[in-house]
């Protein structure tokens, strides 16, 4: 028998923005089945100091109803019958979601609303993420590293303020004004010292002899090709201002053009001997009017300072943000047309005295093309165009652009993003790689060397009690996730002529999944110790055999390890090269999307942490999906190894602040600088981020014991079976803990009715005062301090709901 309908009437108060709209999400086809796409629309019912949302949603009385609510803006798609383009602004993350039964909450199916429920909160607590990329595409810019460069004296000891303006090119004619307007702009003609010769190829044989330039140029007409020519003893010094004039076909000699627009070249280009660039088209009020290309032979900004001064993503104020040597400036913009998304970046004076009233003085800008934004990530420099649109200096930026993971609705029933169980001791984490405590004799007592890179290390990590274990994931040449430590494999080559061996790297990347499984591997100790009866036949048994798929892991450990999985990506060095000389790795956006998409395929109930050394590769990661924690691997400050080039890296305050300006779950940082400096740990955990350490050090029990005393969230250590004094998997014991105290609550009964409510409560929005025993509800909180998890993703709890009943009170 169908079970009845109730009407349920969801109300929320919610300060949005201009352009959001409220959505309701949740367990239910009218709710959307916990897609964001499907979700049902809130209307505003009124406006006060906060907005109240509300809809009327039919539901089956007796079902459990689960649901969230979500921030979102709708955009119409140009292809007709499409679905509108959707951006997630922001959407309720509280662990567990709200719930009630209609029939246990409402007083009839005719009279069932909601209180008004505050955006965010609920069970005493507040949690709100931003979204996740949906449809759209982000783009970020970067400044950092003295980016800013005033060519004269008195303007380079100068504070300047930065503003981001994104422009839609998409719509062209409102980012120029009237043909009158431009004529009113005074503006001053550029006289170069360098001589300039043109010549101008028709293919018309019109002449083609070089000569010197017209007063305003020289006419240009499609099919044409212009050459410009200019000697310079000091090519670090050459650059061009290209300006443009409308060629009347009737002008007379004595008639002057109408002067429309003008293009910098800057120096930096000619560091090539050839090459091609696209610089923008400027018209003379400043504003971007079009684009030239040349051959040659939503947002928001933050800054990065490394002080721990906050760096919280928020709208930049109206004459943008002060830029200091040293930080890392950074705007995001999101789009669904990056072919039509440019940038306008407007320097000011910053001086230190000024007033919140005070104008400051508009010294500059520079424009940003499309064109740009191609690639997934790169830096260029563009010119810094004065207000008589002179060249006055130059700024050089860093780009990423990540795109959304195709093919995936994420699911908004739960999402570990930002949550961790901070009273639960820190957690063991396995190493599984071959690092120098891997010694080769060890290697030999315990386990052959392929099964240091098999699935039988993990068996042994899960049985010598590891709550979680590390290991590294990359792409083979046929876009298989693998699990392996470096990028490269050393492979033997035995010569036709002697016995003698020779040993040469191959990038992981380049052998395919079938190819990295039929390797016999070796440890690095022996490479320098190759000898010719070196055994190439012996195959080894499949847990051992190396280059595990993702896959295989998921499928084959128990779900109770969880996976700390390390993206492993090729980074740039402080020297100009890259790790193990990976110049050209694959494409970012398309190696991690094959990576994500195996783990939401596979993952199940598994705890997941994703992280990486990369910092894009971490942002990309937390944009691309809403469900797995995000840890921000970094080096510090070491001498162990060379450092990256990146800044983000190269210390734990820099890390952190990136970290809380991404919104991942914190950062995973080398131990040395811990044991070094320990009040470190104080300043990362009071920024709210999770901490992990990593590195040698943590091999050795001493500085284990101290490590957690100081309070890190978890330790990765090689050999856990010799430093781990119990043998248990921390979440193994909680969920025995778990079913030990559900039997000692025996006599409280199972119930269809509500339950899952942080509060404990009917209802998310309203408590009732009819309950059973006190000692019934403190055995419930016993519980759900059990069930309080962050990225412990507890889904142990059995699939029946305990719970107290509770009606509403009349």
């Amino acid at each position: 028998m169908a079970s009845a309908l109730y009407e349920v009437t969801f109300l929320v108060r919610v300060d949005t923005l201009p352009g959001e709209v409220v959505c309701v999400v949740g367990n239910h086809p009218s709710l959307g089945d916990w897609s964001a796409r499907k979700a049902k629309r809130l209307m505003l019912q009124s406006k006060g100091e906060s907005d109240v949302w509300t809809t009327a949603i039919k539901l089956p009385a007796d079902m459990q109803v689960n649901y969230r609510y979500f921030c979102c803006r709708y955009f119409d798609s140009e292809d007709d019958g499409e679905a509108p383009n959707m951006i997630v602004t922001r959407w309720e993350t509280n662990l567990r979601p709200r719930t009630f039964v209609p029939k246990a909450y409402c007083l009839s199916a005719d009279d069932c609303q909601t209180l008004v429920a505050e955006f965010g909160r609920y069970g005493g607590k507040t949690s709100i993420d931003k979204g996740w990329l949906v449809d759209q595409t982000e783009v970020q810019l970067y400044l950092h590293t003295s980016p800013i460069k005033f060519w004269k004296k008195r303007h380079q000891d100068q504070t300047y303020r930065v503003k981001c303006t994104p422009l839609d090119l998409k719509q062209k004619e409102a980012y120029f004004p009237t043909d009158e307007a431009e004529e009113s702009c005074d503006f001053n003609i550029p006289v170069s010292s360098v001589q300039m010769e043109v010549a101008v190829l028709t293919g018309r044989f019109e002449g083609a002899d070089m000569k010197p330039q017209d007063q305003f140029g020289n006419v240009y007409r499609e099919g044409d090709f212009l050459v410009f020519k200019a000697q310079t003893f000091e090519t670090e010094y050459l650059g061009f201002c290209l300006d443009f004039y409308v060629h009347e076909e009737n002008q007379g000699p004595g008639d002057i053009p109408k002067h429309v627009g003008f293009a910098h070249i800057l120096p930096n280009i000619f560091q090539e001997t050839i090459g091609s660039k696209t610089v923008p088209l400027s018209g003379l009020k400043h504003k971007p009017i079009g684009q030239v290309s040349y051959y040659t032979s939503c947002y928001s900004p933050q800054v990065l300072t490394g002080r721990f001064e906050g760096a919280d993503m928020k709208p930049q104020d109206q004459f943008g943000n002060v830029y200091r040597e040293g930080d890392f400036l950074v705007f995001k913009a999101q789009t669904f047309e990056t072919e039509y998304l440019g940038f306008c970046l407007d320097f000011y004076v910053h001086e230190e005295n000024q007033g919140p009233g005070d104008i400051p003085k508009h010294v500059g800008f520079a424009h940003i093309l499309p064109n740009i934004f191609q690639e997934t990530i790169g830096s260029k420099t563009v010119p810094l165009s004065g207000l008589k649109h002179k060249p006055i200096g130059q700024v050089s930026f860093q780009f990423l652009v990540i795109k959304p993971l195709k093919g995936y609705d994420m699911d908004m029933s739960v999402s570990y993003s930002r949550h961790w169980k901070q009273q639960r001791r820190a957690l063991d984490v396995g190493h599984r790689g071959m690092g120098p405590s891997y010694s080769k004799q060890y290697v030999e007592s315990y386990m052959s060397v392929s099964s240091m890179w098999g699935m039988s290390f993990l068996i042994k990590e899960l049985i010598c009690g590891a709550d979680f274990v590390e290991f590294d994931v990359q792409l083979s040449k046929d876009h298989v996730p693998v699990v392996y430590h470096d990028l490269r494999v050393c492979l033997t080559l035995k010569k036709k002529h002697g016995k003698e061996i020779d040993m040469f790297h191959i990038p992981v990347r380049e052998l395919t999944l079938q190819q990295l499984q039929s390797l016999k591997l070796s440890h690095p100790a022996e490479v320098k110790e190759v000898h010719s009866d070196h055994d190439m036949e012996t195959v080894d048994p499949l847990e051992h055999q190396p280059f595990p798929t993702l896959q295989q892991l998921f499928e084959t450990l128990d779900e109770h390890i969880g996976f700390n999985i390390e993206v492993k990506y090729a980074m740039q060095l402080r020297t100009g090269t890259y790790e193990e000389d990976q110049v050209h790795y694959t494409e970012r956006n398309h190696y991690i999307d094959h990576i994500l998409q195996c783990i939401l395929d596979n993952a199940g109930s598994r705890r997941i942490i994703l992280s990486c050394f990369d910092p894009n590769v971490c942002t990309m990661l937390r944009k691309k999906q809403n469900k797995y924690p995000v840890l921000f691997l970094t080096m510090g400050e070491t001498d162990l190894w060379e450092p990256y080039d990146d800044k983000r890296t190269l210390s734990i305050p820099q890390a952190s602040e990136f970290a809380l300006c991404e919104e991942f779950l914190g950062v995973n940082v080398h131990s040395e600088d811990l044991l070094k400096t320990p009040n470190l740990v104080n300043q990362v955990k009071e920024a709210g981020l999770v901490l992990f350490c990593w590195g040698e050090d943590n091999n050795n029990s001493s500085n284990i014991a101290y490590l957690k005393e100081l309070g890190v969230n978890g330790l990765i250590y090689d050999r856990i079976s010799d430093y781990k004094p119990t043998k248990e998997n921390v979440f193994k014991m909680e969920k025995e803990a778990k079913l030990k105290l559900l039997k000692e609550m025996g006599a409280i009964r199972t119930s269809h009715t509500l339950s899952g409510s942080e509060s404990g409560s009917s209802s998310p929005e309203h408590s009732s005062n009819n309950s059973p025993a006190q000692t019934e509800r403190e055995k419930l909180t016993r519980l759900s301090s059990l069930q309080e998890v962050g990225t412990t993703h507890d889904r142990e709890t059995p699939s029946r709901s305990y719970s107290i009943t509770s009606q509403r009170n009349v």
